[in-house]
């Protein structure tokens, strides 16, 4: 095992911990994710223990994150939003205002477009019953 992956927390604990840190609340975490409010906090308290701190104060049952544990938070959550991004974008998500043409010959219509600022370089096409995305 390299170092980079003992240096790693298992990953099954990083989205009820994300979920948990942004929320401050392991109930709604618990909710978000399909999970019990035990699970969720039993991940959460399995997260600390490998990393060897307090990720959050628990009192008079609520939880409030401790100064280690918001910055954790805002970097597993990015790093979560930046692998959802990625999996969308591979998985050729439309976009946000994006436009999508249907036709046999899209690449007649992109090419003339190809240096306009305004049009995305991206390019789905299927032929006979298979996809294809291509991009630039």
């Amino acid at each position: 095992m390299d170092d980079f992956a003992r240096a790693l927390p298992p990953l099954s604990r990083l989205r009820p911990f994300e979920a948990a840190a942004r929320l401050e609340s392991f109930t709604m975490a618990a909710a978000e994710l399909g999970l019990t409010q035990t699970a969720v906090s039993k991940q959460v308290a399995a997260l600390e223990r490998d990393l060897g701190t307090a990720l959050f104060d628990r009192r008079n049952r609520a939880v409030f994150l401790t100064e280690e544990g918001r910055r954790f938070g805002r970097i597993v959550s990015a790093a979560l939003a930046d692998i959802a991004t990625e999996a969308a974008h591979l998985r050729g998500a439309d976009l946000p205002g994006g436009l999508v043409l249907h036709c046999q010959l899209c690449e007649a219509f992109t090419g003339s477009c190809r240096d306009s600022p305004a049009f995305t370089n991206s390019i789905r096409t299927s032929r006979f019953g298979s996809s294809a995305h291509l991009r630039r």
